[in-house]
């Protein structure tokens, strides 16, 4: 009798449960799949374009030999979340010298869906060669700002939301009305130099580095006539390639003797001219294109530069 009684509670569970799928089934969505149903699923949230700019907040800032990269989350400020779908959506990041970097993005082929939430989407933005105009300092994130125009042909007008990371690369050149890329560049120039002279008065002043370039605009050497934009770039290279360097003004230390060069040195220290030589040695350069040089508000360029010989 026990076993009857286990088999006629076993049909009458199987029954149940067949019934429950039958109910449920009729109450599926066209299309819908039995999974999605008991996920609460269906297709995820679509978000179209909001009339604003959406809300950024850059949380990483720094120059790499790819130009400079910015990495920020990025929030729809309407309700619906949205959608950057423009063939020429212009991005300018500004910091304390000005505009740091500008370029216009095509999104029209692959847009970017942005949620509505406090949490956003991380968008990592580069910006190539002639498209940065600066250097920030790796710590500054919190005092750049970015901004959103939409021009151009717009893409499609609702895309999935997601929180995924999007990278990007600016398609093509753009500098915000009235300005220049010169003229930008001359003044973040001028910013990286005043920072630099702070760090190395407050620590360094009278320390032995190894100079490494001295240019200004118009000047022809290396089989080229250099500008703002080509000293920027040749200055990011070196910072890259030997982990940090100093930008200088050569009026503002009595240590030059030609005013109104940009000038490029190491910020590894060394304990003389000898042990600076040593290091232009092991890096392969000849006596021009690196000097031993002591960097000091007081002296004069006597006995302050050493030459490879």
């Amino acid at each position: 009798m026990p076993y009857v009684v286990v088999a006629v509670s076993l049909a009458v569970i199987v029954i149940a449960l067949v019934a429950g799928l039958l109910i449920w089934n009729a109450k599926m969505e066209p299309g819908e799949s039995l999974v999605d149903a008991f996920s609460g699923g269906g297709s995820p949230d679509e978000v179209s374009a909001c009339s604003s700019a959406p809300s950024t907040d850059i949380s990483a800032i720094s120059t790499t030999l790819s130009g400079l990269q910015v990495t920020l989350s990025a929030t729809g400020t309407c309700d619906s979340g949205d959608v950057l779908a423009n063939s020429d959506t212009r991005i300018t990041v500004s910091g304390p010298g000005g505009v740091v970097a500008a370029g216009s993005f095509d999104f029209s082929s692959n847009p970017v869906g942005l949620p509505s939430n406090s949490s956003g989407r991380q968008l990592m933005l580069t910006f190539p060669p002639g498209s940065y105009f600066g250097t920030p300092a790796a710590d500054s994130a919190n005092s750049y700002s970015l901004s959103v125009t939409r021009e151009g042909v717009e893409g499609a007008a609702t895309v999935p939301a997601s929180s995924e990371p999007y990278s990007a690369t600016v398609s093509s050149p753009w500098t915000p009305d009235g300005t220049s890329a010169e003229a930008l560049v001359n003044a973040n120039l001028r910013t990286r130099a005043d920072t630099d002279r702070k760090s190395i008065l407050a620590s360094y002043d009278g320390a032995w580095v190894a100079q490494l370039s001295s240019k200004r605009p118009g000047l022809y050497a290396e089989g080229r006539t250099w500008d703002n934009a080509s000293i920027l770039e040749e200055f990011v290279s070196l910072d890259q390639r030997f982990d940090g360097a100093w930008l200088l003004w050569s009026d503002e230390w009595p240590v030059f003797s030609t005013p109104s060069l940009w000038v490029t040195v190491t910020r590894q220290t060394f304990t003389g001219p000898a042990a600076s030589l040593d290091w232009c040695r092991q890096q392969g350069f000849d006596r021009d294109h690196c000097v031993a040089k002591m960097i000091s508000s007081t002296r004069s360029p006597e006995g302050t530069t050493a030459y490879l010989r």
